[in-house]
């Protein structure tokens, strides 16, 4: 199975309120550049309010959950699952099925921010994540296969039977 976390909101602080006090104060906390640093609606909160989407960004607490639910769970266990991330900004993550995520979400906002600056984590050796501008159709084309799409707007059926559809599909 590959799931895919579509246009998650996972990006840097754009350049438009790099200059907000909010922004600068985090900035200087933890001795980085405001565009070097990730979008965090609990820490930016002051700061988006004039962002267009603002409501759909500054969210990579759910990113982190949604990873760490995806790495103890069985498909990861047996080694059946793969993980992409694609973001509101185009950019696509691939995650190596043995990457472990970091349980400390500071940590795992250090090592989204290092994926952004250098483009793949760790910079040396196998890659655990890599980071490409690529749109989620370009996505979903190259993975092929069929998909699932869970959608905020979508109709809601029981789990079990989403399961069941699922599995009918392959068989």
């Amino acid at each position: 199975m590959i799931l895919v976390l579509a246009e998650s909101a996972l990006e840097l602080v754009p350049r438009e309120i790099w200059s907000h006090p909010a922004v600068v104060a985090d900035a200087r906390r933890r001795g980085k550049k405001p565009g070097e640093i990730l979008l965090d609606r609990s820490r930016h909160h002051p700061a988006m309010a004039g962002l267009l989407d603002s409501r759909r960004r500054g969210r990579p607490d759910i990113v982190h959950q949604a990873l760490l639910v995806f790495q103890y769970s069985l498909l990861a266990a047996r080694g059946l699952g793969r993980m992409y991330i694609h973001t509101l900004g185009d950019y696509v993550i691939s995650v190596d099925p043995s990457t472990r995520v970091p349980k400390n979400y500071n940590n795992f906002v250090s090592l989204v921010e290092q994926l952004f600056a250098a483009g793949r984590v760790p910079s040396e050796g196998r890659p655990l994540m890599e980071i490409r501008r690529q749109g989620l159709r370009d996505l979903l084309t190259e993975l092929g296969g069929r998909w699932v799409v869970m959608h905020e707007a979508g109709s809601r059926i029981p789990l079990v039977q989403l399961g069941k559809e699922v599995l009918d599909s392959v068989v």
